[in-house]
């Protein structure tokens, strides 16, 4: 294990996607905080973990190439043939994969507080809020990092396994975009009916046929905490204090890391390996 660490570090090092995918969260925390500084009601914490919703795409096509590389050029059979187990395999590369998600999630933070500080003078919120949420972005970067292991690994064709890993990134941000949506719809609507002229308008409350009713918002209000998608908007938007609590948006990270991995271990110990 130890082995294959030591030769994934070095083969991390010399990756152009890693450090491409590094300068571009940087540039992004860069061009980000400016952006803020014309608003007076910025500060440094308005949108400071912005980041882990575009992390997903990111870290779906740096682990394609990184671990699809393995595939195209031989070192993965060449490993397994040397006597490497496959549990080991799986562990490695999800290791590798989740310290470069969390080398892109300090990218981006560096930039944005060598340029915020200097800026507005301060985070704006809390240190514990602060460090909390970026502990949840670290996670959540972990979890992505299992996801896209898992299916790097049972697919060795590299484009094929890019694609399938952006459309995933993809379609979780959706239905996180679409669970946050449908949890924040309001029970009631207003209606306000049109009158002859000078008369004042009349406004009539109707029941929203899209408010989720308890059981429905409570599997809504799950998929919302427990996917990455949903995770990644919630901790995107958090400023001061969380709508959901973080210790169960960590608590998920961590199981789907244990599920993910666990996935992996067993469906790439039976793969039949070409």
């Amino acid at each position: 294990m130890r082995n294959l660490m030591k030769t994934g570090l070095f083969r991390l090092k010399r990756q152009k996607a890693f450090w491409i995918s590094l300068l571009l969260m940087m540039i992004f925390g860069l061009v980000r905080t400016l952006s803020l500084n014309g608003d007076p009601d910025s500060t440094l914490a308005s949108g400071f973990f912005i980041y882990v919703m575009i992390l997903g795409l990111v870290m779906a096509v740096f682990c394609s190439l990184f671990i699809g590389t393995e595939y195209s050029d031989g070192p993965l059979r060449n490993k397994i043939i040397a006597g490497c187990s496959r549990p080991s395999l799986v562990l490695s590369n999800f290791l590798l994969c989740s310290l470069a998600g969390m080398v892109f999630c300090f990218g981006y933070l560096i930039s944005a507080l060598a340029v915020g500080l200097p800026l507005f003078g301060g985070l704006g919120t809390s240190l514990p809020i602060l460090l909390e949420t970026a502990g949840c972005t670290l996670l959540v970067s972990c979890s992505y990092a299992a996801l896209f292991t898992l299916i790097n690994l049972l697919n060795s064709n590299k484009t094929v396994s890019a694609i399938t890993c952006l459309l995933t990134a993809l379609l979780l941000l959706g239905q996180g975009f679409d669970s946050l949506s449908r949890l924040n719809q309001p029970e009631r609507l207003q209606i306000v009916e049109g009158t002859p002229e000078g008369e004042f308008p009349t406004a009539e409350w109707i029941e929203n046929p899209a408010y989720l009713n308890p059981q429905e918002r409570k599997v809504v209000s799950f998929l919302a905490d427990f996917l990455p998608g949903g995770q990644a908007l919630q901790l995107s938007w958090m400023i001061g204090e969380p709508a959901h609590p973080q210790p169960v948006l960590a608590l998920y990270a961590l199981i789907q890391i244990l599920i993910f991995n666990g996935i992996a271990v067993l469906l790439f110990s039976r793969k039949d390996l070409k």
